[in-house]
């Protein structure tokens, strides 16, 4: 309904474009203007802004919401700013020791299976099979502790390498029966209680041998069949 139109003296000054007569000045400051076609501030006008601009400072506070530096944190955190306190990073967790290392490495075992070589020559349980009887006859001992020193490291956790045969195959013509497999876990413990091997690391030896007993141990069935 209303137009302004640029004056020759740079203000602005209002053009009315019906044909209505001008408005009165109560009219004229109710849109703020007053003589000469300038526009002010009417101190209704100046009473209003302030009371708006005091609420806006009453209700977003300059220093900001808790939302608000939650925002901020996550924010920086995307960024790559640096925390105020960062987290000391997860120190690694300590390697568990292996059971080679746990019963003294290579001397010990080398010791340990001397002690239970040297047991089982002489054990009447085993000297009443013919058969392993035999095989301690013909094989150096000497050959046999190593070659039981180097498997013993091997599956203890050591860096030693056993190249022998495997043991289902060394024992596969001995015929070992159950009552054997007894003996055999019975000089073991004796030995290791000799050395003063802990009850932990001696029931952990015991369970790589009985993991072993399929391959070493010949059913009753074919064992009474054989005889």
């Amino acid at each position: 309904m209303y137009g302004v139109s640029a004056s020759p003296a740079g203000f602005d000054r209002p053009h009315w474009r019906t044909a209505s007569k001008r408005p009165g000045v109560t009219e004229r400051r109710r849109f703020g203007i007053i003589n000469n076609g300038r526009r002010r501030m009417t101190k209704v006008s100046l009473c209003r802004m302030v009371g708006l601009a005091l609420a806006a400072a009453l209700l977003v506070p300059p220093w900001g919401t808790p939302s608000a530096w939650g925002q901020s944190a996550q924010k920086a955190e995307k960024r790559g700013v640096a925390k105020k306190h960062p987290q000391k990073p997860a120190a690694p967790a300590a390697a568990i020791p292996s059971l080679y290392e746990r019963v003294g490495g290579i001397n010990n075992i080398a010791v340990l299976l001397d002690d239970v070589i040297e047991r089982s020559y002489v054990s009447e349980v085993f000297r009443a099979n013919p058969r392993i009887e035999e095989a301690h006859k013909r094989f150096p001992k000497a050959v046999y502790k190593f070659n039981a020193t180097a498997l013993a490291c091997m599956v203890m956790g050591g860096p030693q390498k056993y190249t022998g045969r495997s043991v289902k195959e060394a024992h596969k013509d001995l015929q070992v029966t159950e009552m054997e497999w007894k003996e055999l876990i019975t000089i073991f413990r004796e030995s290791m209680n000799g050395f003063k091997v802990p009850e932990k690391e001696q029931n952990e030896v015991i369970a790589i041998l009985e993991s072993t007993k399929g391959d070493v141990v010949v059913p009753a069935a074919k064992s009474a069949s054989i005889k």
